[in-house]
């Protein structure tokens, strides 16, 4: 997609999504989700208690996974209720809404596949140069700047997900973009609004 497509984005309409705290069908599918959710994990505690076999610790965690999809999915649902007032289109119904979160749910697990190997491969390469810097000497010295580079680049990242990846990825599944079309579209609003997407989150 072109970038400039994300240049032209009027980010003040987003404050507008507020309003949608207001529209019953946003309020009832969270509501439903919040209740479905108490639900399944009053059931995954009282299978864990009443059962206490490896057969009954297995059902609790499929019950957690469960209530896991019905969580992402309720919470896509209200999300895409209230994008759609923000976006002032005509709100779908809340089956719609429901169904439209169910199939968003691939799409977050995946995003927290990317994350998990990008973790994952960073912590294999601060392992790396940890490694070396046991070397007497050199290795010291290299630790003495490699350690507070690393501790940085971690909290950057750790930052980054938490107020601009995350915050950025679910509207834009919510609009209807595919995995990959919302993910460059994070990068593009990022690298072109980053100051002004982390004051929006502040």
């Amino acid at each position: 997609m072109n970038d400039t497509n994300y240049k032209s984005i009027d980010f003040g309409a987003l404050t507008r999504a507020g309003e949608g705290l207001t529209q019953w069908r946003a309020l009832a599918m969270g509501f439903l989700t919040a209740l479905v959710c108490c639900a399944l994990f009053w059931i995954a505690q009282f299978v864990a208690v009443k059962m206490g076999s490896i057969v009954g610790v297995l059902l609790m965690v499929v019950d957690l996974l469960v209530t896991f999809v019905v969580w992402v999915a309720g919470s896509s649902a209200v999300g895409v209720l209230l994008m759609d007032k923000a976006r002032e289109v005509p709100q779908r119904s809340i089956g719609d809404a429901a169904a439209f979160g169910l199939a968003s749910v691939p799409k977050f697990l995946l995003l927290g596949v990317v994350v998990f190997v990008a973790v994952l491969a960073f912590m294999l390469v601060a392992a790396l140069i940890y490694l070396i810097c046991k070397i007497p000497v050199l290795g010291a010295i290299l630790a003495f700047i490699v350690h507070p580079l690393l501790v940085v680049i971690a909290s950057a990242a750790l930052i980054a997900c938490m107020w601009v990846v995350f915050p950025l990825f679910a509207p834009a599944v919510w609009s209807g973009l595919s995995f990959k079309q919302a993910l460059a579209s994070v990068f593009a609003i990022a690298r072109n609004r980053l100051v002004q997407v982390v004051l929006m989150m502040m």
